[in-house]
């Protein structure tokens, strides 16, 4: 649809003669909005509904298909999603953090090790390691590498963590709710149906 849009725009453009400026000037704009519209379930939304509408909408795409399965714990989906979506991804960072999480959910931390050296930005690779140490039951380690993180909701993020594998439940969860307060649109939807499915869910869905 965009693309016949701004053909169109184009051929009126040079049908009546007017600078090329003038058509960016047109198109640009219309090309953000159309973009923000389409992505702001992804990334925008604070609705939950809004994401798992996307999507399930967009299941044929496999880096949906795989994140679906993995916030909703469908391991057969899992493995087919996760499968495809390895095979598409160029980036190298971007590969090592799909191998990462693959294996942290398989709990596998030992093979999800393997890949943190590639991880980018250090934001994340920090909070991924922060993660499988936690995995491992090194919660100082965990603590520690919080603190060399400057994005607050992963920060949340792993004090939730470490505070569920210490068995304080409310200070979990109030930790939970910091990190998803700090999110929006799928990050916030993989947190929330996590916190659901840990021994969080009883809090964290009242």
């Amino acid at each position: 649809m965009l693309y016949t849009i701004a053909i169109f725009i184009g051929g009126a453009y040079g049908y009546f003669g007017y600078p090329f400026w003038m058509f960016l000037l047109t198109v640009i704009p219309f090309a953000l909005l159309f973009l923000f519209i389409k992505l702001y379930p992804v990334f925008f939304t604070e609705n939950m509904n809004q994401v798992e509408a996307y999507l399930l909408a967009n299941k044929k795409k496999p880096i949906y298909a795989f994140y679906y399965a993995l916030a909703n714990r469908r391991n057969e989906e899992v493995e087919v999603s996760f499968t495809l979506t390895i095979s598409k991804v160029k980036s190298v960072p971007g590969k090592a953090q799909l191998q990462t999480i693959y294996h942290l959910y398989k709990g596998n931390p030992e093979k999800a090790r393997e890949y943190l050296p590639e991880l980018k930005p250090m934001d994340v690779k920090h909070y991924y390691d922060a993660m499988l140490s936690i995995e491992e039951g090194q919660l100082s380690t965990a603590r520690f590498l919080k603190e060399r993180i400057k994005k607050q909701w992963y920060k949340d993020a792993i004090e939730a963590e470490i505070n569920l594998k210490e068995g304080n439940y409310l200070e979990a969860y109030k930790f939970s709710e910091l990190a998803v307060s700090n999110t929006k649109g799928l990050q916030r939807y993989i947190l929330v149906k996590n916190y659901e499915q840990e021994k969080l869910k009883e809090l964290f869905t009242r």
